[in-house]
């Protein structure tokens, strides 16, 4: 039988490797991995720094608009990349979080077909596959949707005018790994979910979640906290302006530091019945994990092209100590 969960914890590794794979060939890099504003003027971009073209026929280079880029050896490969998309698709990412958590939670109420049809290829449980509680499912299904729904609030309230862009394979990558996280965040509870029947929030028993979990979600409470702070903090900035606030004395990129740390707590939320994490959502942080720490990477050489190396030497790119 088809095992839905394999499928989609291979789903997080391979994407993971494929990222991995593209920053580590120069080629790749310059080619299908620069997004944002590091893809548009300054006059215009947003306020993330990542990539841009240049004529010039140098490999690393400062543009006239004071842009990081590395040239493209092999235009072809922008052909693999697909066409150039508004950066504004971003927003799309975080309409399908919403609209697909709620889809699911609606499912749940409803006991709909295609939820016993997600079902019936999840996997049977087995004693080597312990299953989430129906609270547990519960808990992870909705803070994954308040999750989207901040993310899509900021978007729509901190969204600037911008002509930087992303590359059709960053925004396929994106649409699938929001479609697929909406189902990982409660698929190992399959079980919980056969034996119940129709799941509403007033099902909830809080009592139910161990004190890990709920240490789990005091981490994402916090996490989300402080994303939305540096969010807002870097939508009131000047476009190309080093951040100044105390987080970013820290790390340079503390935002994506949050959206791991929100990650890690959705595996402590959603662990199984007698594990501390849960395993499909570990492969959904390695994948975010491995896409973040690419980014940071480049941000942190953005800013010490434009800023000088002085402006972020000491810094961690992402994680305290460690990156």
């Amino acid at each position: 039988m088809l095992d839905l969960l394999n499928l989609i914890r291979a789903y997080y590794l391979l994407s993971a490797a494929a990222i991995l794979l593209a920053a580590s060939i120069p080629a790749f890099r310059a080619s299908i991995l620069p997004y944002g504003a590091r893809s548009a003027p300054p006059a215009t971009a947003s306020n993330h720094p990542v990539a841009t073209r240049s004529k010039t026929p140098t490999k690393v280079h400062l543009t006239d608009s004071n842009l990081l880029v590395e040239d493209e050896p092999y235009p072809w490969l922008r052909m693999l990349a697909g066409p150039k998309l508004p950066h504004r698709y971003f927003l799309h990412f975080y309409v399908l979080s919403v609209s697909a958590g709620v889809f699911w939670l609606l499912q749940f109420a409803i006991r709909g077909p295609i939820l016993e049809h997600a079902l019936e290829i999840l996997g049977g449980p087995s004693p080597e596959r312990p299953q989430m509680s129906i609270d547990t499912v519960l808990v992870a299904a909705t803070l994954f949707l308040l999750h989207g729904s901040r993310r899509l609030y900021e978007s729509l309230v901190h969204a600037k005018p911008s002509s930087s862009t992303i590359s059709s394979a960053q925004y396929l990558l994106g649409m699938s790994f929001y479609a697929v996280t909406s189902i990982a965040i409660w698929a190992e509870g399959g079980k919980a979910l056969k034996d119940f029947g129709r799941l509403t929030l007033l099902d909830f028993e809080p009592l139910n979640l161990s004190v890990l979990q709920l240490l789990g979600m005091l981490l994402f409470i916090l996490a989300s906290g402080m994303q939305f702070d540096c969010h807002a903090y870097l939508a009131s900035l000047e476009k190309y302006t080093l951040p100044k606030h105390p987080i970013f004395n820290t790390v340079v990129c503390p935002h994506y530091m949050a959206e791991c740390v929100i990650y890690l707590s959705f595996a402590i939320i959603a662990a199984p019945t007698g594990r501390l994490l849960n395993q499909t959502l570990v492969a959904t942080l390695i994948f975010v994990l491995v896409n973040l720490s690419v980014t940071a990477e480049s941000t942190k050489a953005w800013y010490a092209k434009k800023f000088g190396p002085d402006s972020v030497k000491g810094k961690p790119r992402m994680i305290p100590f460690i990156f």
